[in-house]
């Protein structure tokens, strides 16, 4: 029997800085670089190392429980 858990399709998950981690699924990578954020196809590492050891991070003006994290490779 397959399991379709959205565990099962886990592209990566990162600890960061602040103490929570972040899971990102295979399906929701895909919304993400289709939809929203095309340019970052392909940047799948580049992501986790800006969650894990970002220069600097900020709240979104929009979203104050949004917060945004900045890296430069």
């Amino acid at each position: 029997m397959a399991n379709d858990s959205p565990v099962h399709d886990l592209l990566f998950e990162a600890h960061t800085p602040l103490g929570f981690r972040v899971r990102v699924t295979r399906f929701r990578w895909e919304l993400i670089t289709t939809a929203k954020h095309p340019v970052m196809a392909g940047r799948e590492r580049e992501v986790q190392e800006a969650l894990v050891n970002p220069d600097h991070i900020r709240r979104s003006r929009s979203d104050p429980s949004v917060y945004l994290f900045f890296y430069e490779p």
